[in-house]
């Protein structure tokens, strides 16, 4: 059996199943934690737990206590449009002992229960270097500029609460445009970024030349039939990337706009080494 899921179809899956693809419906879910983490409020939403982190409302996938230290931390961003918990099966999907997920809601209400980092379709919103473009002097516009400080400040109180051992982030589309953003204009600095189903920022592409810091492992995947960001695109950033002396896993697969289950067995071993 095979499966692919958008991330539409990942918060069908969090309300509604225990399973992904292929996944032995034997294994019982991992449990999650349901205490707020210390100095922040929560409530139990879809058997996750709930907090404020950096001024965003934050679901937390953990199998660790709040009172844990350590272990792996990830910051997971979702994509335009989508809820705040849509990544929670994605995270689910992935957690391994003593990791834990924070997953922030984006500021931007979009209708419909849809989040976003920045609009699209305006002039406030970044644009995405294109796949034969040369690279222009760096430029942020206020969208980006105050996305990016406010998931800066989600990684700082997920340090400060938690003292991780490794911090990740990572994202789907508008998330993966900003998970790199965000790790190229560091602190805090991040061990490993992965980017699905994303696109390269014409002001995070002017940053990489100047990145002289310890740089993150990068993991990229994008489906080569992609109707929304060109794998083309994707081809250019991983491009980049490589030729700046990152080090990148590149994951290309046949599909469009999603996540598909190989992607997701990847991404495991790239984060945790599982």
């Amino acid at each position: 059996m095979s499966s692919r899921w958008s991330r539409r179809e990942a918060l069908s899956w969090a309300v509604g199943a225990a399973t992904l693809g292929c996944r032995s419906t034997k294994q019982a879910a991992p449990s999650l934690a349901t205490s707020a983490a210390p100095g922040v409020s929560s409530e139990s939403r879809a058997g996750s737990q709930v907090s404020d982190f950096g001024g965003l409302a934050v679901t937390h996938v953990t199998q660790m206590q709040n009172t844990e230290r350590g272990g792996h931390a990830v910051v997971l961003l979702h994509g335009y449009g989508a809820p705040g918990d849509d990544l929670v099966p994605l995270a689910r999907a992935l957690l391994q002992p003593r990791t834990r997920f924070v997953l922030p809601s984006a500021p931007l209400a979009v209708g419909n229960g849809g989040r976003a980092w920045w609009p699209i379709d305006t002039a406030d919103g970044p644009p995405k270097l294109n796949d034969s473009e040369a690279i222009s002097a760096a430029g942020s516009t206020p969208s980006l500029d105050a996305a990016r400080s406010v998931v800066q400040r989600v990684l700082a109180d997920t340090i400060r609460h938690f003292a991780p051992d490794t911090l990740s982030i990572a994202g789907f589309s508008q998330g993966a445009m900003l998970s790199l953003d965000v790790a190229l204009v560091a602190p805090p600095a991040v061990a490993r970024i992965a980017l699905l189903s994303g696109a390269l920022l014409v002001d995070a592409a002017a940053r990489l030349a100047g990145f002289v810091d310890r740089k993150p492992a990068v993991f990229v995947a994008h489906g080569r039939e992609d109707p929304t960001l060109p794998f083309r695109g994707a081809e250019r950033m991983k491009a980049e990337l490589s030729a700046h002396g990152f080090e990148v896993t590149w994951r290309p697969f046949t599909g469009r706009h999603e996540i598909p289950e190989e992607i997701v067995r990847e991404l495991r071993g790239f984060l945790f080494g599982a």
